[in-house]
């Protein structure tokens, strides 16, 4: 096993255990909102400050991805993954500067926590854009099994879906986030005569 691959496997796993973590996070304690100064904000604070640093072993997970399979992408995937690479970073700047540099800021105003949190919507957004063009890509180029680029492109409607209902906005970056770690974790998903010369080649010392 090469170093490129070992690389891949420790980025995959940190990634996968971020995701990890985070579910249960929010299954467990939840992100139920409140307002600055009571009880309920100092839960919701310690959470969002949580999935911040969380957030950033997630992208972990797109990184080893994108060492495992982009040069068996074509140009939409690699812009996609290029999104994403972008998207994980941004959403945990951004939760991460509303929580730890500017909770005592108030809501609902023009402020540096407005600007943070417009930091993350924009990554969550990026992110719902990559994943859909990666997502199509996957299934045109049949270099990886079907069911990820199907994961891939429900990763917006299921975000999307989310907000709505009023569920937690970080549900879906970090399932999104295991399935992605799991494909680099065990690349076998690969089915194409190319994908396997790629994978081949990490494999090999």
């Amino acid at each position: 096993m090469n170093r490129i691959r070992v690389a891949i496997l420790m980025l995959a796993i940190l990634g996968f255990a971020g995701a990890a973590v985070a579910l249960i996070t929010i299954l467990q304690i939840g992100d139920d909102f409140g307002y600055p100064g009571s009880l309920a904000y100092r839960r919701y604070e310690v959470f969002n400050r949580s999935i911040s640093l969380l957030l950033l072993l997630q992208g972990c997970s797109i990184l080893a991805f994108a060492l495992q399979f982009s040069a068996g992408l074509h140009r939409l995937g690699r812009l996609g993954l290029s999104l994403l690479l972008i998207a994980w970073p941004l959403m945990a700047v951004g939760v991460g500067a509303e929580f730890w540099l500017f909770s005592d800021l108030p809501y609902g105003e023009m402020n540096a926590r407005s600007i943070a949190f417009s930091v993350f919507s924009l990554g969550s957004l990026l992110a719902g854009v990559g994943m859909l063009l990666l997502g199509a890509d996957v299934i045109r180029s049949k270099a990886l099994q079907r069911w990820l680029g199907i994961v891939l492109i429900g990763y917006l409607p299921f975000d999307i879906m989310l907000f709505i209902v009023g569920s937690s906005i970080f549900l879906a970056p970090s399932l999104a986030s295991a399935c992605v770690a799991l494909a680099a974790i065990w690349p076998t998903t690969v089915s194409s005569s190319a994908g396997q010369k790629i994978v081949s080649q990490l494999w090999s010392s």
